[in-house]
């Protein structure tokens, strides 16, 4: 029930914040990630990455953008190595960022993200261990940075990248997810400036 609700209430609160003048934002894309400490290397971990955002205007160079994403993080060393490991890392974020436009059709974004870890599970060996056995974190803050390519007026293509303020275990080893994103977003202008 706790999740449930916090679930809502990440949902509703960013899409009240700029009642009358914002746009509305699609996010799709995907991920590719790894974690930092768990012994494993290379981003071989593919997810998706979905979004509702909303970005305000600041001024001719800056706005604001904030929303609910969903991202699938985690590691994987790959089906064919002899010990077989995959962690699969499920959150919902909130994204607080900044975007400047700094040539025509570039731009950059620069933040923080609040995740919310929904599932985490981790398949070794054939064995799998759930969220409680890997001693995870439900929060997750990281830092975002973004190159932005204005292919038209209302598509974007990001490349992004986040790394993991905080360790994603309460125990040794720490992890830290540090994931690349490639995602093209579309804006729903609603005309107020």
């Amino acid at each position: 029930m706790k999740k449930t609700l916090f679930i809502i209430i990440l949902i509703i609160i960013p899409l009240l914040n700029f009642a009358q003048r914002f746009d509305g934002i699609i996010i799709f894309g995907m991920s590719a990630s790894q974690i930092d400490g768990d012994l494993q290397g290379g981003y071989n971990k593919i997810g998706a990455n979905l979004g509702l955002n909303v970005a305000h205007k600041l001024n001719d160079k800056f706005e604001f953008q904030t929303g609910i994403n969903y991202i699938g993080k985690g590691a994987r060393n790959g089906p064919k190595e002899f010990y077989y490991l995959k962690t699969q890392l499920h959150y919902f974020q909130i994204p607080v960022q900044l975007n400047r436009v700094f040539y025509k059709r570039f731009s950059l974004s620069g933040g923080l993200y609040f995740g919310y870890l929904i599932l985490g599970r981790s398949t070794e060996m054939g064995s799998t261990f759930e969220e409680g056995d890997l001693y995870l974190r439900n929060f997750e803050p990281s830092i975002y940075l973004a190159l932005n390519y204005h292919y038209f007026d209302k598509v974007v293509i990001n490349f992004g990248f986040s790394y993991s303020v905080l360790p994603l275990r309460t125990q040794s080893p720490a992890w830290y997810n540090r994931v690349l994103t490639v995602t093209g977003t579309y804006r729903i202008s609603n005309g107020k400036k």
